[in-house]
């Protein structure tokens, strides 16, 4: 592979010249017959394999390659913008905002003792002033940095290798997985990637092409400086960089002159670049730093393969189900160098693949230094612009020894890239991780109280979400709590403020597995409110015996404009559903906002419905059982919290969520609040999927089918029924079943006319709360018949509340059904 162009004269650039150069062989070798196949057959890619010099003149752009290049970089950009913002906030991010939001020399003191230089830190401080402080808005800055970084490796490869393999190596990065996911996420991944290969051009400049103008010498100094600042690994690109100017005085047939004035001009670069870092590197030097959490060591072989196949494709994990694709991924590279003689941008191109692992894996080994000796594959992204264009060389040269092999293996190429990238984007979906919690925090905080992390692993994803409204305290992940210095951080906590906000999560247990931090609050402190949502759990403890959340919420929601579809006042005003998308099985939170005075006993009604109109999950509870709505203050806002449990056999697709009101029994209306994604693998068919008669269904939703009775009843035999339920869709509440045997006189004991009495649940197994449409339930009753008086009798079964002893009603409006008529003689 020849990338480059040696010139006559370290000053001139031969705009013009179209001769051949005898000692290098160029690395135009275009997969013409992948672009072609690929783009419909643009010919003019044939014509560029037989060109063999890179000189600007001779490659500049011709036909349908401009517009070929535009349209892969729209492809990338919409490939780097899906789902941005269907995964939640991570710590690393979190830990990014959290800088770009403290105040300048604050942000500075703390990215001292990180393991990331300033620089991004402050342009994110920056970016967020004008564009604000939401997941899409941050990460959309990494994402346009990533296709900075995507149209400096294009150019970078269309100098150096032409335009075919430009295009090719464009073509490659199009889809790659680990630049996607740093494209979004709010990182400095991007920011270094962009640097990094703008670092190699300016470099390429000076030494491929001897063009020392003193723009080049400056702009190499900035960028490199920038590239120090931004990311401290950027030190292994200055260091190939200055390894290939001293093989080039070393073995280059130059005169002393040159030598001279280009190891001249080297040195004087590296000392720029040193004195503009030194005083960042005195000052992170001198910080003191905490022992870093250790990841477990990873082998250098187990790391040089997930280097690799990263580079390549973007995978780092599951490496033993890649191993072919590890093999071709190392062997792919090898091609350039069985093709001809390597140039200067050859050599630089493949030293940049292949020393950074190694240089990382040495230099992250434990030392008083760095932050951190922990490895991670997205350390190597900034070399992936690299490794394509190598591959793209590579795919050409294959093209040229044979066509069908050239265009097998670019798409096989590109066939492994996309499963890759395709499993990130399924991997990726948005969860209700501190947005509720801290949605719930800002309705209900005071001025005065405090929040607990406990423990405060993940303490930048919550700041993300809550901000710094509270003073906050945290157990550390890695102390362990004694029944001593739990009560002593608990009275601490306890003297400052009358009320703390008690966030704990399942890690909690690491930290504290007796649980005195909470059983102490729990003895010297009243609870005035509690919520669960997924393994988080927020507590608020008090000494202040007025402290109550029945009180408006102040805080920001979602408006709604379906406020005149439920009914008379409290009228729906806005909502808060954080989640677009949930596995089957879990539990989804949605808050309600209503405004206005209502009556007691309003009930709000939460449903998950399908495409076929059925309810699969359903909540029903009052508006607010601590707080009547007819107490709230009718010009000032209320929060109500519903959970829809859902099953982990719930069908996957789409579901609408509809948010319905009742008054009394009497259904208000219903309107859709969102759709919701459902994940999971698609059940076993369902017994039953008819629609049942409206005399035998109860409450809208679960339906008796003929059920096995006696024809006639003797005295002493017992009376054996059996049930079959069905769930037409789902129920909000927990229902139990009445069977009664009602006598036509009255029975003296029990001062009615009910006999014989049996209540039990359906299926004692699985509460009518959690059916599914079309699921069939058998249940099985025996009443007794001894002693039973002569005289007429019903046999009649129905459905009750277990929470509020309210019989359900079957669309005829009756409360029960007849399941037989008997004579005892």
């Amino acid at each position: 592979m020849g990338v480059g162009v040696r010139r006559n004269h370290p000053r001139s650039v031969h705009r013009g010249s179209t001769r051949r150069s005898g000692r290098i062989r160029p690395l135009n070798w275009v997969l013409r017959s992948a672009v072609w196949a690929t783009f419909g057959g643009i010919g003019r890619a044939r014509r560029d394999l037989a060109r063999t010099h890179f000189d600007r003149t001779v490659t500049r752009p011709r036909g349908a390659w401009l517009p070929i290049a535009i349209g892969l970089l729209i492809v990338a950009w919409g490939l780097r913008v899906n789902r941005i913002i269907d995964h939640d906030i991570w710590w690393d991010e979190g830990a990014s905002v959290y800088v770009a939001r403290l105040p300048f020399l604050d942000g500075l003191r703390w990215t001292a003792g990180d393991v990331h230089p300033p620089l991004y830190f402050v342009l994110l401080k920056g970016w967020r002033r004008p564009v604000g402080d939401t997941p899409y808005a941050l990460r959309i800055g990494s994402a346009l940095l990533g296709m900075v970084g995507l149209a400096l490796a294009t150019g970078l490869a269309r100098r150096y290798a032409g335009h075919g393999v430009a295009l090719v190596a464009l073509l490659l990065l199009t889809p790659h997985r680990l630049q996607i996911e740093m494209a979004q996420e709010v990182r400095m991944y991007t920011l270094g990637i962009a640097l990094t290969t703008l670092s190699v051009w300016l470099f390429l400049r000076l030494v491929a092409d001897g063009d020392w103008r003193i723009r080049w010498w400056v702009g190499n100094a900035a960028v490199s400086l920038a590239g120090l600042y931004t990311f401290y690994f950027f030190g292994i690109t200055i260091l190939i960089q200055t390894a290939i100017v001293g093989a080039v005085l070393a073995t280059r047939p130059r005169t002393s002159l040159y030598r001279l004035n280009l190891a001249r001009g080297w040195l004087a670069h590296l000392a720029i670049v040193a004195a503009g870092f030194a005083p960042w590197a005195f000052y992170f030097l001198s910080q003191p730093r905490n022992r870093p959490f250790d990841n477990p060591p990873i082998d250098l072989v187990s790391w040089l393969r997930a280097t690799i196949t990263s580079l390549a494709f973007g995978i780092s994990a599951y490496l033993d189900n890649w191993v072919i694709a590890t093999v071709v991924a190392i062997a792919a590279p090898t091609l350039v160098l069985v093709a001809r003689r390597a140039s200067v941008a050859t050599i630089t191109l493949l030293s940049l693949i292949a020393a950074p692992p190694l240089l990382m894996y040495l230099m992250t080994m434990p030392n008083p230094f760095l932050y951190s000796p922990n490895l991670f594959v997205r350390y190597v992204a900034p070399y992936t612009p690299a490794y394509a264009i190598v591959i793209a060389g590579s795919l050409a040269f294959l093209a040229r020894w044979w066509r069908p092999v050239g265009i097998a293996a670019t798409i096989v190429w590109l066939a492994i890239a996309s499963i890759a990238t395709w499993d990130l984007y399924y991997s990726r979906w948005q969860r209700d991780n501190y947005e509720t919690v801290a949605s719930y925090l800002g309705s209900y905080q005071r001025d005065g109280d405090a929040i607990i992390l406990y423990s405060d692993w993940d303490w930048p994803v919550f700041l993300f979400r809550a901000g710094f409204r509270l003073p906050r305290y945290g157990t550390g992940s890695l102390d362990h709590l004694t029944r001593e210095k739990a009560l002593r951080l608990a009275e601490g906590w306890m003297d400052r403020h009358d009320s703390v906000w008690l966030l704990e999560r399942d890690n909690a247990y690491d930290t504290d597995p007796e649980h005195f931090l909470r059983i102490h609050l729990d003895q010297t402190t009243r609870i005035a409110a509690d919520i669960t949502v997924g393994n988080k759990r927020l507590t608020l403890y008090t000494r202040d015996p007025a402290r109550t959340i029945a009180v408006p919420a102040h805080k920001d929601f979602r408006p709604t404009d379906l406020r005149s579809n439920l009914g008379p006042s409290p009228a729906l005003v806005g909502h808060d559903l954080w989640v677009r998308e949930v596995d089957a099985g879990q539990t989804v939170h949605i808050a309600t906002f209503w405004r206005g005075t209502g009556a007691p006993g309003d009930e709000s009604i939460l449903s998950l419905v399908g495409a076929n109109g059925r309810a699969y999950a359903r909540d029903t509870l009052a508006m607010r059982p601590d707080w009547s709505s007819a107490l709230w203050p009718s010009d000032q806002t209320v929060r109500v919290d519903q959970n829809l449990l859902t099953r982990a056999d719930l069908p996957p697709g789409d579901y609408s969520v509809r948010l319905g009101r009742a008054r009394e029994g009497q259904f208000l209306g219903e309107v859709p609040l969102a759709t919701l994604l459902v994940r999971g693998e698609p059940p076993s068919p369902r017994g039953a999927g008819r629609r049942l008669s409206s005399a035998t269904l109860f409450g809208g939703a679960i339906g008796l089918e003929p059920s096995v009775v006696p024809d006639t009843i003797t005295r002493g035999v017992p009376l054996d029924i059996r049930l079959t339920w069905v769930a037409e869709q789902a129920s909000g509440r927990r229902l139990k079943t009445f069977v009664q045997l009602i006598g036509s006189i009255e029975n003296a004991a029990t001062g009615n006319r009910v006999w014989r009495q049996v209540d039990a649940e359906p299926f004692p197994a699985l509460p009518t709360n959690r059916w599914l449409p079309g699921e069939v339930h058998v249940m099985s009753s025996s009443l007794e018949t001894e002693r039973l008086p002569i005289g007429r009798y019903e046999l009649i079964v129905g459905l009750y509340d277990v929470a509020t002893g309210r019989r359900e009603q079957t669309g005829d409006g009756v409360d029960r059904v007849v399941l037989s008529v008997y004579e005892v003689r």
